[in-house]
């Protein structure tokens, strides 16, 4: 499976979409953009910390 893959199937599976990306140059370091879906917008939409917490206590590494 892809690194993208496995992040959008990650993510979309939390409740969220995934708007982009990022690695640094020696893939140490995983940057992961949310936002919640259209049809869960609301008056107050948008991420907190509370929705990052979550996605950023994933573990993505896999044995490739």
């Amino acid at each position: 499976m892809q690194l993208l893959d496995l992040i959008e199937t990650t993510v979309v599976g939390m409740g969220y979409e995934l708007v982009e990306f990022e690695t640094s140059p020696r893939a140490r370091l995983l940057r992961v953009f949310i936002d919640r879906p259209e049809s869960a917008q609301t008056e107050k939409s948008g991420i907190s910390v509370e929705d990052s917490l979550p996605v950023s206590a994933l573990d993505l590494r896999t044995d490739e």
